[in-house]
């Protein structure tokens, strides 16, 4: 979703078309009422006129610089690819939840691959797309990994240790990085409890949560947001930080607001994150049809018409195809 004046294209990977979006600027409109306001200070004080030419020739003169300055907000326009990937995930518990991770995530990497090919920046991955939604048939803890602070810019891929609650993040670190591509990635985050917060956690001593992670281009972790409204999701603990942990902003200047699925029916993140001034949102669903309200579409639409924004968004696209919710 581009910013006020940006020009996007947006990429679903599903059935490789494009499209193209330009929107106009209201910048220009605020530059035309700061001319009529010049316009009057002139008209009372003439005499103290900075602008080189007469009162009586003002009005072309403001037409002259009000294009000059439209071709320099033009020039800065702000321009990036996106694309989305929609897949039915790998889900066999058969070699265990380490290697449902690992295919996954080299499924992601190839269509990564193709993405970076088409000249996409950001790429947004579907919820349980790492994963599936199989998560009845082993251990769920086999499938969750560990994600670390954005502010603290970590790389995984450049981590010297790793265990099987890193190595996959790490792979799909090692993955923005070689294609100098955004990733953002729906999984499963385990946190193992401080000591000091026993009792906001499960006696297991860790909790769960559904996470999106971005990755940039140089592969570091740049923000992770912790879904907040699970919808029959008994695993996960929901998301209680602030909705800034939501926002990432990217180089080719562009500023996002993450959303995972049943968000989009609740105020925070994305409504909030737009009242601040996001105009963008990179969002992950697997979203179940259930008729009369819930079915994928409206809530779609009604996204866009209630944010004033495009979506960015990433389905399952095992749903589509009628695959049951487990």
């Amino acid at each position: 979703m581009p910013e006020d004046g940006a020009t996007y294209m947006f990429i679903p990977l599903a059935d490789a078309r494009n499209m193209e979006r330009s929107y106009e600027n209201p910048g220009l409109k605020k530059i035309s009422a700061l001319f009529v306001d010049s316009c009057a200070v002139v008209s009372h004080f003439p005499e103290q006129a900075l602008l080189p030419c007469l009162c009586v020739h003002f009005r072309m003169c403001v037409w002259l610089l009000y294009l000059i300055l439209m071709v320099a907000v033009e020039a800065c326009e702000v321009q990036y690819t996106g694309a989305v990937l929609e897949l039915e995930p790998y889900s066999s518990w058969e070699a265990g939840g380490l290697a449902i991770l690992q295919e996954n995530a080299q499924l992601f990497l190839e269509h990564a691959n193709f993405a970076k090919q088409q000249g996409a920046d950001i790429l947004v991955f579907p919820e349980y797309g790492l994963t599936s939604t199989n998560l009845q048939g082993g251990d769920v803890l086999s499938l969750s990994q560990v994600v670390p602070c954005p502010e603290d810019y970590v790389v995984p891929c450049q981590l010297s240790y790793t265990d099987d609650h890193s190595k996959v993040l790490g792979e799909l670190s090692c993955g923005a990085a070689q294609l100098q591509l955004y990733l953002v990635v729906d999984l499963i985050e385990v946190d193992h409890c401080d000591t000091q917060c026993l009792l906001d956690c499960s006696n297991t001593g860790y909790r769960l949560y559904n996470t999106q992670v971005v990755l940039d281009r140089c592969g570091a972790v740049v923000a992770r947001y912790r879904k907040k409204h699970l919808f029959l999701e008994p695993e996960f603990t929901a998301g209680t930080e602030d909705d800034s942990t939501a926002i990432f902003t990217t180089d080719f200047g562009v500023t996002f607001s993450l959303q995972v699925c049943f968000d989009i029916m609740y105020e925070s993140p994305g409504v909030a994150n737009v009242e601040a001034g996001v105009r963008n949102v990179a969002m992950s669903t697997a979203w179940v049809d259930e008729l009369p309200f819930l079915t994928e579409d409206p809530p779609k639409r009604n996204c866009k018409t209630l944010l004033s924004n495009s979506v960015i968004k990433s389905i399952w696209a095992g749903l589509v195809q009628g695959v049951p919710w487990p």
